[in-house]
C-alpha cells in the first residue's frame, strides 16, 4: 500500500496508539490527533471514490460500476468506524474546532434502517 491511503493509515495508527485510554481517559490533545488522523484517512478515501466515480460516468462498464460501489461502501464503513470512535471524548472540554469536527464526523456517519447494517438497501 502506498500513496494517501498508506499515509492514511499509517497517521491513524498513531493516533489510535495515542488516544488509547489510560487510567485517566483520553483528552482534549487525543481529541485533536484523532480529528486530524480521521480526517487524513477520510480525505483519501473520498479521494479513491471520488476518481472511481469519475471512472464509472466517464466509462459505464460493469467493471467501473463494481469498483464505484466498493470504494464508497469502504468510505462508508471508515465513517462509521470513525464516528463510533469519536465517542469516547463525549464529555471533554475541547477547543470549539475539535469539537465541531468531532461533531460532524459523528452526524456524518451513515446509517441503516434498524436491525441493518449502514449501507444496506431497504
Amino acid at each position: 500500500m502506498t500513496g494517501p491511503r498508506a499515509m492514511a493509515a499509517c497517521l491513524l495508527a498513531a493516533a489510535l496508539a495515542a488516544c488509547s485510554r489510560g487510567p485517566s481517559g483520553p483528552t482534549a490533545a487525543d481529541a485533536e490527533v484523532f480529528v486530524d488522523a480521521a480526517g487524513a484517512r477520510l480525505l483519501a478515501l473520498r479521494h479513491e471514490a471520488s476518481h472511481a466515480a469519475w471512472a464509472q460516468h466517464d466509462l459505464v462498464t460493469g467493471d467501473t460500476r463494481a469498483q464505484a460501489a466498493a470504494t464508497a461502501a469502504v468510505l462508508a464503513a471508515a465513517t462509521a468506524e470513525l464516528a463510533r470512535e469519536a465517542t469516547r471524548f463525549d464529555g471533554l472540554d475541547l477547543p470549539e474546532a475539535t469539537a465541531r469536527k468531532l461533531t460532524r464526523l459523528k452526524t456524518a456517519a451513515p446509517t441503516g434502517a434498524p436491525g441493518q447494517p449502514a449501507g444496506a438497501p431497504g
